[in-house]
């Protein structure tokens, strides 16, 4: 049985032919943002520090099928990432967010790490390379130039180097 429209996922209250609302405010004027979150994910959100982010890292390991680095590997450099942006201070409101992916798809030199908002790549993130990209990057707000691979800023993110 398919559901009524406007009651499947995602669809709360809204026929498929509407424009979905922009998530944000809770206001439902036109041109201002409507939140779909729930309260227990918003209260989430808030305790994982979304609210005062500064920059996100997204570490590639733990993959469903190893192939830019061997899995240990991998974890070994999540547990590293994960234990030292606690011991600073640096995850829930310390301002930088951390999340764990499967697959970035540049599936050579890992474990590869991507830092946004500024779409900064870099490879070969062993936790000394970790390391050296929290001081310098989440930190200091500068590139870690011999570990970058590429850098691409998302529209309206300004760039980290001059």
């Amino acid at each position: 049985m398919e559901p009524e429209e406007g009651t499947g996922t995602g669809n709360r209250n809204r026929n498929r032919n509407e424009e979905p609302p922009e998530l944000g405010t809770g206001n439902s004027e036109p041109g201002t943002t409507v939140s779909t979150m729930s309260d227990s994910q918003q209260k989430i959100a808030t305790t994982i520090g979304v609210p005062v982010a500064r920059r996100h890292i997204f570490l590639c390991a733990e993959q469903t099928t190893a192939k830019c680095c061997d899995r240990e590997r991998g974890i070994a450099a999540w547990d590293f990432l994960k234990k030292r942006l606690k011991e600073l201070g640096l995850s829930e409101q310390g301002g930088i967010l951390r999340s764990k992916a499967n697959c970035l798809r540049i599936c050579e030199g890992g474990p590869i790490a991507l830092v946004y908002p500024e779409g900064t790549w870099y490879g070969e993130c062993d936790p000394p390379a970790l390391e050296r990209i929290i001081q310098e990057h989440l930190i200091g707000g500068r590139v870690v130039e011999d570990l970058l691979i590429v850098e691409r800023a998302l529209s309206g993110s300004p760039p980290t180097r001059t």
